[in-house]
Parts: C-alpha cells; sequence; structure tokens
C-alpha cells in the first residue's frame, strides 16, 4: 500500500552523532535555504518515535560516522514508519555492498559530498539542494518483514562492513520474533513438496525448522542433501544432543523420534527410538507434542500434504499451548489426509495453498498470537 500523500514541512531529520558533521552541513549545504532541520543519533527504535512524533519531509542519514547501523536504521524506517531516506556519504565507492543494499531496502538515493577540509562548491550545493528536494516527493511503499529478511541475504556481498550489519539486524529480528521455532509434519507428496516452498524461505528468518517426513529407509538423506542445495537456509538430517539454531532446517532421519528440549536455558535437538508402538518413526505427533512442552505459545506447527493422521493428535498440544497452527489446503496437497483431520477437529487457525506456505510461515514468526478466526466455508471444505 502506498503512503499517502502530504503537506511539506520544509524539514529534514539528519540523523548522525559527529557535531562538525552537522556544523559543516549546516554552514556548507542548508545556510539561507527554505529548509531546516534537527539531528537525532542512529538508534533505531528511538528514531523511529522520533520521526513518527515530528513528520519530517525526509531522513538524512549521514553514513560516514557509523555506516554498520545504516541497514538496521532503515530497515526499522521502512517497517515501521516510511518516509524518504536519503543517505549522504563522503566515501561512496568503500561503501558499495552497504549502500547497495540500504537502497534495495527502501533508501530514495545516495549523495556524495566532498571532504570537509575542501568545502562545498557552488555548483555541488546546488545539486544537492535539488536533490533533497526531489526525494522528499517520493512516496515511499512500507516493507514488509519478509521482504526486509530477503534484503538482508547474502547475494554475494562479502565485505566486512556489510556483514557486521547484516548480523546486528538478524539479531534484532530474533528480538522482534514472536516466535522461537517452526514444525512441519508432511508424508505422500512431501519430498516435492518441500522442495517448492522451502526453497523461498529467506536465510535470515530467525528461527529454526524441524521436519518429520514420512518416507521409506534410506531416502531422507539424499533429500536433505538435495534442499541443501536448493535452499537459503542451511538443511541437515537433525544430530542428537545439537543446539537448535536459526535459520537451520533439521530433517527427522530414519527411524527415530525428533524432538527438541530446553538444556540450560537453550533448545536443544533430541533423537530417540521411543516411544514404541506408533505407527510412523518419525512421528509428527512427537514432535509436536515436545515443541508445546519446550515453546509452549511461542512456536508454530504446519500440518501438509500427507495420508493418515500422523501430527493431528500434536496438533491439539500446540493448540492447547497456545501456538499458531497451520494446514495446506486441500486444492494443493498431493494427499489431503493429515490436514483434512486438524481442520475438521478444528485445531487449524489458518489454511494456506503451497504458494502462500512461505509468506504465512514468515509473517506468523513476527506476528502476534492471532485471535481465532470464525469458520469459514473454506476451514469447512
Amino acid at each position: 500500500m502506498t503512503a499517502k500523500r502530504r503537506k511539506h514541512t520544509n524539514r529534514i531529520l539528519l540523523v548522525t552523532r559527529d557535531e562538525q558533521a552537522v556544523r559543516y552541513l549546516a554552514d556548507e549545504v542548508f545556510q539561507g535555504s527554505f529548509w531546516s532541520f534537527a539531528v537525532a543519533p542512529p538508534q533505531a527504535h528511538d528514531l523511529a518515535a522520533r520521526i513518527q512524533r515530528d513528520d519530517p519531509d525526509l531522513v538524512l542519514y549521514f553514513m560516514d560516522e557509523e555506516p554498520g547501523a545504516a541497514l538496521l536504521v532503515i530497515s526499522h524506517i521502512m517497517l515501521q514508519c516510511p518516509v524518504p531516506v536519503l543517505l549522504m556519504t563522503a566515501a561512496p565507492d568503500h561503501k558499495k555492498s552497504l549502500i547497495l543494499k540500504c537502497l534495495e531496502i527502501g533508501a530514495v538515493d545516495v549523495v556524495s559530498i566532498p571532504p570537509r577540509a575542501q568545502g562545498v562548491s557552488r555548483e555541488h550545493r546546488l545539486r544537492l539542494i535539488r536533490t533533497i528536494d526531489a526525494a522528499r516527493h517520493v512516496r515511499v511503499r512500507p516493507i514488509t518483514l519478509p521482504r526486509a529478511l530477503d534484503c538482508i541475504s547474502l547475494d554475494g556481498y562479502q565485505d566486512e562492513e556489510y556483514y557486521r550489519a547484516r548480523e546486528r539486524l538478524k539479531q534484532e529480528l530474533v528480538a522482534r520474533r514472536s516466535r522461537d521455532a517452526i514444525g512441519i509434519a508432511i508424508s505422500t507428496g512431501g519430498p516435492q513438496t518441500l522442495g517448492s516452498f522451502l526453497p523461498l524461505l529467506p536465510e535470515a528468518l530467525p528461527v529454526p525448522i524441524f521436519v518429520v517426513q514420512h518416507i521409506i529407509k534410506g531416502f531422507i538423506d539424499n533429500i536433505a542433501r538435495r534442499l541443501d542445495a536448493q535452499c537459503a537456509m542451511t538443511v541437515k538430517l537433525a544430530d542428537h544432543g545439537e543446539p537448535a539454531k536459526p535459520g537451520v532446517i533439521y530433517l527427522a532421519p530414519d527411524a527415530r523420534h525428533l524432538t527438541v528440549k530446553r538444556e540450560q536455558g537453550r533448545p536443544v535437538v533430541h533423537l530417540s527410538e521411543t516411544p514404541e508402538g506408533l505407527l510412523f518413526r518419525p512421528s509428527a505427533d512427537v514432535l509436536f507434542q515436545s515443541m508445546a512442552e519446550t515453546y509452549g505459545a511461542r512456536c508454530i506447527g504446519a500440518i501438509m500434504t500427507g495420508m493418515g493422521q500422523d501430527g493431528v493428535a500434536g496438533m491439539r498440544a500446540l493448540n492447547d499451548r497456545g501456538a499458531f497452527t497451520i494446514a495446506q489446503d486441500r486444492r494443493t496437497s498431493v494427499i489431503y489426509g493429515m490436514a483434512r483431520v486438524a481442520v475438521e477437529q478444528r485445531l487449524i487457525q489458518c489454511i494456506a495453498p503451497l504458494d502462500k506456505m512461505c509468506v504465512t510461515l514468515t509473517d506468523a514468526v513476527f506476528s502476534p498470537a492471532p485471535a481465532r478466526k470464525k469458520e469459514t466455508a473454506q476451514t469447512r471444505s
């Protein structure tokens, strides 16, 4: 949705802690112009509140002082209070990767200023003022969290400054998430289905994903290798005792139940041959029940294509704890069996087609626990 047009105020919010930069811009660029400006430090949370309060025409971000904060700050602005952001730097060639990512995530443009010792020529000053004036007319589109996550993928950028900025934003996204893990139950048609939507998940998704795929012995390791080659996230067979890390997809290995338990305050992967006597090992019921105990409301359960009803009892445990529950819809399921039973037992809060599963799961990671939806025609189908 495009931001609404509003009256211009001729106000700029200059983002910097550098007092010399403030004086330089005041004396060399803005003196005698119709612009007024206030100054704020590059602190993402405080800056978003300041923009909402002061309603400036645009934000002018001075990158030279703290370039690593740029990605985090601009992401916050575009997520919470979209306003044109113009990047300003005296050394654009040294920040190419970071500048490109800032532009991709929503900054309007980048302008260069000469070193302070040189001063600003009249022609350069006029170009700056015209660029600033043009930037405030841009109608900025807010971005979604999935888009923000996509924007901070590696994409071949290897320079240290971008890597530091990216890690800061990833830590910020971990702090903002409302769910800490995703569990997936899938059976008949699963390999093709997983290959369709797992590669679309952003590499920076800040949760671990646990998958129980029913398949005959000897195939799951090949599936894990193939998915790992296709996915931005790491895909691997789960190992007993390893910490459950964000950004990793754990597949249950042959003939062992996959569970997650909290040890010394952190979630840890467990593999076991018990309980015995179940129709499936690994069992989605066992996984979901362990997630309900370990994460409570702060997790997501997804039940997808497959016959039978493994995962339904586990969905009930998740549902009882307030976790978010998702089912793949009838139309896109190879076999609408497990998901159908969960839907019929009213254990599902959201039904999604396969092509929407990526966005649905990503949104659910950051969305507050939703109120239960009324039964719809789709739910009854």
